[in-house]
């Protein structure tokens, strides 16, 4: 027998949760099982062999068809990230309808669903997309938000240069809808009144709604964006964030082969650890894997200077894997939705120090392996 694993994203210290006065009951309103536990698969040998030749075939496709960097990959920092999306701009389009099999021109507009949901209740909206990139995003929001009439401006923020120049020739603009594009990083979103340095900032509570749709994964901290987004928010605005999410053993895709259905957890997890994040995630795009990522979101706070207290409230959240490169299911995706909201201080405590804990044993991301 063979053992396929999919190691704990979050290592939770739970004697110290316990003595911190947080209950079991109370974390797993935040930290699914799948997150905080192995998940250990079995398989014989025969099955097995037929997922690594079933998987090395799909990793020589992707290399051949998306021709991933080679060589020594460097850390996750901004000059990393520069040169990688320098290097991709120009393929950008076509290389992520590729991968995501087209799908994430629907996941973009399910991004704009959200936004024209929360506009409906208003005569004005204000947007901004982070990790806006070609302005694809920006795109697919301003056509779902033209088709039901809400005013709006769009913003879409990026820090590489090379992709704002293709987002800057989309033709978004219309009579009751502006889209600008400017420079800025994710990581520095509030305006706090130092020198100016190139990059965009705004002040707080700016924006009726912030989206980000593939582009987490490419920040080292993640958690400076979710604190900027928090503040940059009016009260009551809106959050989506859509991105990569490691396999959920117990929920895994489906695909066809001739007239039958068949699931196969084992391959999704072996390929997603195995191949997905060391090629298509940190080679092609200079990604981490962001599972984590949508577990630390909502638990993301501030207190302004008159002592109010924010926080998330979830509206929505959701896994699920779909068929991607090649059509078969192997990268899944989360989506969440989360809104701002005033949390009372016993809350905003307990949230600190659950998020303090995760902290202290959060993973390395791409320590994920198939044994």
């Amino acid at each position: 027998m063979r053992k396929i694993m999919n190691r704990a994203i979050i290592d939770l210290d739970w004697d110290a949760a316990k003595a911190a006065g947080l209950s079991a009951h109370y974390i797993r309103h935040f930290l699914p099982r799948y997150i905080t536990e192995a998940t250990v698969l079995r398989c014989s040998e025969l099955e097995y062999a037929i997922l690594e030749i079933a998987r090395i075939a799909l990793t020589t496709l992707t290399r051949i068809g998306l021709k991933p960097r080679t060589g020594e990959i460097g850390s996750l920092d901004p000059q990393e990230i520069q040169r990688v999306y320098d290097r991709e701009a120009a393929s950008y389009d076509l290389k992520h309808h590729m991968t995501t099999h087209g799908q994430d021109t629907t996941y973009r507009r399910f991004a704009g669903c959200c936004v024209a949901t929360l506009g409906r209740n208003k005569n004005y909206v204000r947007i901004l997309d982070l990790c806006t990139g070609t302005g694809l995003t920006v795109q697919e929001l301003a056509t779902v938000l033209a088709e039901w009439t809400i005013s709006s401006e769009i913003v879409g923020l990026d820090f590489n240069e090379s992709m704002l120049a293709i987002a800057r020739q989309r033709k978004i603009t219309t009579s009751n809808i502006s889209a600008t594009f400017i420079k800025g990083d994710a990581t520095t979103l509030v305006d706090e009144g130092k020198p100016f340095s190139g990059m965009s900032v705004f002040p707080p509570k700016s924006f009726d709604a912030v989206t980000q749709v593939f582009g987490i994964g490419g920040i080292s901290n993640p958690l400076a964006v979710f604190d900027g987004v928090l503040k940059i928010l009016k009260d009551d605005g809106v959050f989506f964030l859509i991105d990569m999410h490691q396999p959920i053993a117990t929920e895994p895709g489906e695909y066809q082969l001739f007239a039958k259905w068949l699931r196969s957890p084992a391959f999704e997890i072996a390929t997603y650890n195995r191949s997905t994040i060391p090629l298509a995630l940190n080679r092609l795009w200079g990604w981490r894997d962001p599972t984590a990522d949508f577990y630390l979101l909502p638990l993301t706070t501030y207190q302004d200077q008159s002592g109010c207290m924010f926080g998330f409230e979830i509206l929505s959240m959701e896994t699920e894997s779909r068929q991607w490169w090649l059509g078969v299911p192997l990268m899944p995706t989360a989506k969440i939705i989360v809104k701002k909201r005033l949390v009372e201080e016993k809350e905003f405590q307990k949230r600190n120090t659950l998020l303090s804990l995760i902290n202290k044993k959060l993973l390395v991301q791409n320590k994920s392996k198939v044994e």
